[in-house]
Formats: C-alpha cells, structure tokens, sequence
C-alpha cells in the first residue's frame, strides 16, 4: 500500500513546486518597475550625465592665439565659454586682443560682439570687442578707442584668468563660426613704468636735442627678438620745470614704423612734478623692424630703434 501511495505524493509534490515557481516569476515581474526605479542601471545614469554635464578643457598658458568654435542656430544669442586660457606677467606687459582670421559655414548674415575678461587675485579688466566680426549685417559700436581693442591694454604683473564671451545677433541660417584672436595684436607698444629714476645711465643713449633741461634716453637702440617675438627697450624722460613756468600736464609719446611709415601706437601720461622735475620710465616692446620713438609735448626729440 505503501509503494501505491508514492507515486500520487510525488505527483502532488512535482504540482506544488510548479504552482510556487510560477508564483514566484510572476511576483518578480510585478516587482521589476519598482526595481528599476529604485536601481537606475549603471549605463542609463553615465548617459544622462553626459549630456547634461557642462564640456570642461584644461586652459591654455600664455597663448598667442585664442581659437574657438560656436555654433548658431538663432537669430541672435550669447555664449560663454569661461575660462579658455591663463595669461602670467612678471613685469608691466601690454595685450590687444583682435580677430586675425576666420571662417563660417552655413550662415549668411551675422554680427558678432566679444568681451574679454581678464581676472587676477588682485586686478581685473575687461575688453570689449565690438563689431568684432559682421558680413552681411548691420554693426555699430561707440567711436572711442577701446584699450585691449583697438590699441595696447597695460596691464599690472599677475596671473591673469582669461574668460571669453561672445554674443551675435542678425543671424540668417544655422551653422558655425570658427575665430582666431590673438593676444598681443600690436607691432609695438609703449608701456608706462611710472614716475622712476635709473641707477645709471652711462651706457644709455641720449637723443639728439636733448639738453640739461631736458633728454631722452633709451638703454640701447639695437635688440634682438625673444621668445615672445618682441625685443625690449628701456626709455627715461625728464624735464626739468622751474615755479614760474607753466605746469605740464601729461607727456604725449608716439612709436612708428620706419619701414611703413604707420604708428603702431600713441600713448598720453598724466605726468606730476616732484622737485622741479617731470619724469617718467617707460618699457618698449617692438616686433622685428625698424622704429622711431617720440616724445611729441611738452617737448619734441626721438630715438631710432631697430630689432633683429
């Protein structure tokens, strides 16, 4: 009897195993929204990330040339690119920043306007470039000169953060436009040190009509290009200015190519008399060339300069 009954009992058992794994499964399928959303897999949570975190690029040292891409698709917008480069000065140095070169695909019209911001722990500018770049587009932009834009910015020694921002509007199609700025768009440039007095002069050169009221002298008129591309000359300027005469304003300085005739930059310096004396010490910063260095008021006397 005994033998008789096994059979059914496994028969019976074999069942309720069947109707507890089908249970099983089903509950697990009931369950698997709740799983999902408790445990987002690994794949779907690197993609969302991806496409939401911001694009990070390491900034460039001491660029000549800043190179960037911005797409469009509106008609007008802005876009910041944030930090792009780091600019490191030892001593007084100059920058102008200006488009040298570019492209655009699938735009027909645009007007752009850039603004560069230049930030250390203890100093700060900002350039505005307007009009940096239109083509069958309207522009206007204000009539005064822009220092950093349209001529050399001096700026104080430091480590300088460079942020860029771009901003268009009348733009027709959709595309991008590719843009090359360079960090030190000058030939020349003449750098104000300030109200300074040289340990010595013996070696330097004395322009021509200078006299013991007043000269020019330059530490050397020949230097050679270094690494920045740029050969380096020290100026002093001082006139002499007794009570009853007239007090001098500013001193008003002007370099020029020799071999183009153009000047490469005109600089003004509010000037202060200290013991019946005008001075001041000024750094130039030629490229390659052959240059004349002026003082044009309150007296007028210039210095060759060559760089090799």
């Amino acid at each position: 009897m005994f033998g008789e009954l096994m059979p059914n009992f496994r028969i019976r058992l074999g069942s309720a195993l069947m109707i507890v794994i089908v249970a099983v499964i089903v509950l697990l399928y009931l369950m698997l929204p709740y799983v999902r959303e408790a445990y987002p897999s690994s794949t779907t949570t690197t993609s969302t990330e991806a496409s939401t975190a911001p694009t990070t690029t390491t900034p460039l040292m001491n660029p000549q040339t800043l190179s960037i891409e911005l797409d469009i698709s509106d008609k007008e917008g802005v876009r910041d690119f944030g930090e792009i480069a780091v600019i490191e000065v030892d001593e007084p140095d100059a920058l102008r920043f200006k488009l040298i070169n570019w492209s655009a695909e699938g735009l027909r019209a645009l007007s752009l306007n850039g603004r560069v911001d230049l930030v250390s722990e203890g100093t700060s500018y900002k350039v505005d470039m307007p009009c940096m770049l239109y083509f069958n587009a309207s522009c206007a932009r204000i009539m005064l000169l822009i220092p950093g834009y349209d001529g050399p910015l001096r700026i104080e020694p430091g480590r300088y953060s460079v942020r860029l921002e771009m901003r268009w509007s009348n733009a027709e199609g959709s595309g991008k436009v590719k843009l090359h700025i360079s960090t030190r768009a000058y030939k020349a440039s003449i750098i104000d040190l300030g109200y300074r007095i040289p340990e010595d002069t013996a070696s330097w050169v004395m322009a021509e009509g200078s006299t013991r009221s007043h000269a020019l002298l330059i530490n050397r008129v020949e230097a050679a290009a270094e690494d920045s591309g740029y050969g380096e000359f020290t100026a002093y300027l001082w006139v002499f200015a007794p009570v009853e005469e007239e007090a001098v304003k500013a001193f008003k300085f002007e370099i020029k190519s020799l071999e183009t005739g153009k000047v490469e930059h005109h600089l003004e310096i509010p000037v202060e008399k200290r013991n019946a004396t005008y001075r001041v010490m000024l750094l130039i910063k030629a490229a390659p060339g052959e240059y004349r260095l002026s003082i044009l008021q309150p007296i007028n006397l210039s210095v060759d300069l060559r760089v090799k």
